[in-house]
C-alpha cells in the first residue's frame, strides 16, 4: 500500500497536466494584460506553481514518468483546441470521432492526408 505522499493514480497525473494547461493560459493572460492586472496574474501563477510542485512530490516515480510522457508527447494548447471542438459536437459526432481515434491508435484505421492543390 502506498503512503499518502506516494500516490499513483491516473486522475492525479491528469490533474497535474491540466494545472499545467491552466498555467499556460494564465501566463498568456499575464503577457497581454494591463500592468495593474499583471501583479495579480503573477500571484495566480505562483499559486499554481506551488500546487503543481506539491502534487508532483506526492506522485510515485511511475506516475511522474506518465506525467512527463504526457507533456513530451502532447502539446497542451493543441489538446485544448481538440477539446473545444469536441464540446461543440453532437453525441453522434463524438462517438464517431472516438471510434476513429481508437482505430488510429490500434493501427486498424489509417487516415491518409490529401495533398493540397
Amino acid at each position: 500500500m502506498s503512503s499518502d505522499r506516494q500516490l499513483e493514480t491516473e486522475s492525479l497525473t491528469k490533474a497535474l497536466y491540466h494545472l499545467s494547461l491552466a498555467k499556460e493560459y494564465l501566463e498568456d493572460f499575464k503577457r497581454t494584460c494591463r500592468m495593474e492586472a499583471r501583479r495579480q496574474a503573477g500571484l495566480w501563477v505562483g499559486k499554481l506553481d506551488f500546487t503543481q510542485q506539491d502534487i508532483y512530490s506526492a506522485l510515485t516515480p511511475r506516475s511522474r514518468e506518465l506525467y512527463h510522457e504526457e507533456l513530451k508527447n502532447g502539446d497542451l494548447l493543441f489538446t485544448q483546441s481538440i477539446s473545444e471542438k469536441w464540446i461543440r459536437m453532437t453525441p453522434e459526432q463524438r462517438e464517431t470521432l472516438e471510434m476513429a481515434a481508437d482505430g488510429i491508435l490500434s493501427g486498424k484505421f489509417v487516415i491518409e492526408q490529401v495533398p493540397e492543390p
